[in-house]
């Protein structure tokens, strides 16, 4: 819509019998004349759709020329209009047009899209070269007509992910799950009062009659992946009442109908059709299946039978392309082995089947650990080599978070001796607020200032000492106050992040 700003410069000029200078426009509205000037160039290319120009004169001012008939028709437009909203960013402006195209029965036509978001056609035709590259990667076609408006077609699965994927790139999944909370619409919000009438308003009864607690059938499910789900089947639900269904071939559907889960979820789905007056059949039950079986995020298989699994297989070969490519001990670390193999069991479940499961902080992990993230990213290739399938962005993210922490338990301590000339007692208690001040500190030797002449140093990282000493070592020597007084901790912390980030070298 138009930012009310545009809207009062426009009313101002329609109104006005004569021309007006940028800066009594400026001053009207209380904002810069570089503004005004900005605000012109949209409001010149919004009035071309109504047979209107504008007219500059330097020196004189500005004038919107035309029929007087047509001049009504926008002042008309504008009073209608009377929830009028700040302008939409241009992703916005994708998004609902992408939600018009993905949801409405009928044809979407590009004059009635220019009239509701004001902008010119052409700005509508330019979003739609973007949009129609977003939707290529769901495998929708958009077809264009002239004089037949838009549509699309695909897959049903395919619209139904787009569709999650258009929820989490407008909203995120945080303000998304917070305007579930509450019925409350604005009228104002017109892109969120349009997402609530797509999605069913009462989460917090689908999560009940779906779950108990954050389980389903023995499956725990973290928070990020049950909200994933509740926004999928509240998809399902207004697909379903609008009779989108999906069909999957009859040959998965009988290896799904054998799962034991497939009953659970099947008596469960009959509870949820009662509630919502729709029935999800035996596709749907299987489709939903499949998605659930997706996002566990824990499995009851004991360890010892989890390690002939597929998933262990997997992030073994995972694990040994990282060691060797980071040259890190990873293959000792069964922690790594253990966490990595628990998500891989419902990714490869994801991967098999063309799931997405989003990653929402996968731009921050690019940005913060982007060396990190490429290992990962080239090791995924590993993964779609033995699955015979594509590994999207957001599984690399999350491969990339099991990296990051593998490397960090990897990481080497810095060997230090403690010099002090102070009885023990108080060497002893510096070297204990050492430890507890410094956790990046292997403290192996505690020495006097003539003892430390004969230490072989071979291996020694640093010396921390309450005397100043004379050393001829390439070893870093600092000289703190047998105390460990504030300055002494504020001087150390420093340099030794320093010390300890230059022998764990890997950048990230």
């Amino acid at each position: 819509m138009v930012s009310k700003r545009l809207a009062s410069i426009t009313e101002l000029l329609l109104r006005s019998t004569d021309y007006i200078t940028v800066d009594t426009i400026s001053k009207s509205l209380a904002v810069s004349n570089k503004t005004i000037r900005n605000d012109l160039f949209v409001l010149e290319d919004w009035i071309k759709e109504f047979q209107l120009d504008l007219d500059k004169k330097t020196g004189v001012g500005v004038a919107i020329l035309g029929e007087e008939n047509k001049k009504l028709r926008v002042l008309q437009e504008i009073k209608e209009k009377t929830h009028v909203v700040e302008s939409y960013s241009p992703l916005d402006r994708k998004c609902i047009i992408l939600m018009k195209l993905l949801t409405d029965v009928s044809k979407v036509r590009i004059h009635e899209l220019s009239s509701q978001l004001y902008v010119s056609r052409a700005t509508i035709h330019k979003d739609l070269l973007e949009i129609n590259h977003w939707l290529q990667e769901y495998k929708i076609e958009l077809i264009r007509k002239t004089n037949h408006g838009l549509e699309v077609k695909g897959k049903e699965k395919n619209f139904r992910k787009a569709i999650a994927a258009l929820i989490t790139l407008q909203k995120g999944h945080l303000e998304m799950a917070g305007s579930f909370q509450s019925r409350k619409e604005t009228e104002e919000d017109t892109f969120s009062v349009s997402l609530s009438s797509l999605l069913d308003n009462d989460l917090p009864k689908l999560k009940k009659l779906v779950f108990k607690g954050n389980t389903l059938g023995g499956l725990r499910f973290s928070d990020e992946s049950l909200f994933s789900l509740l926004i999928l089947i509240a998809i399902c639900i207004n697909r379903i009442s609008q009779n989108k269904g999906v069909i999957l071939s009859e040959e998965f559907l009988e290896e799904l109908k054998s799962d034991p889960e497939f009953i659970e979820v099947q008596a469960i789905f009959n509870v949820v059709g009662e509630y919502f007056n729709i029935k999800f059949n035996q596709h749907e039950i299987g489709y939903l299946l499949v998605h659930i079986k997706g996002s566990k995020t824990d499995t009851s298989i004991d360890q010892e039978e989890s390690q002939q699994d597929e998933s262990y297989k997997v992030a073994k070969q995972v694990i040994l392309y990282w060691e060797k490519t980071l040259s890190l001990p990873l293959r000792k670390d069964k922690e790594l082995l253990s966490s990595l193999a628990m998500h891989l069991a419902p990714a490869i479940i994801r991967l098999k089947h063309g799931l997405t499961l989003n990653n929402p902080i996968l731009e921050d992990i690019q940005n913060v650990y982007p060396n990190t993230y490429e290992v990962a990213k080239q090791s995924a290739a590993l993964i779609k080599e033995y699955l015979n399938c594509h590994v999207d962005e957001s599984e690399i993210g999350y491969l990339t978070l099991h990296l990051v922490a593998a490397i960090d338990r990897a990481k080497k301590p810095l060997r230090t001796i403690i010099v002090c000339h102070s009885s023990i007692g108080t060497s002893r208690l510096l070297v204990n607020k050492l430890k507890m001040e410094f956790n990046q500190l292997e403290i192996v030797d505690l020495k006097t200032s003539t003892s430390i002449e004969n230490v072989d140093l071979r291996g020694i990282d640093l010396i921390i000492t309450t005397i100043p000493l004379t050393i001829t070592n390439t070893i870093r020597i600092l000289t703190i106050s047998p105390l460990l007084k504030e300055l002494d901790i504020r001087l150390l912390n420093s340099i030794i992040k320093k010390i300890y980030s230059d022998k764990n070298s890997l950048s990230r």
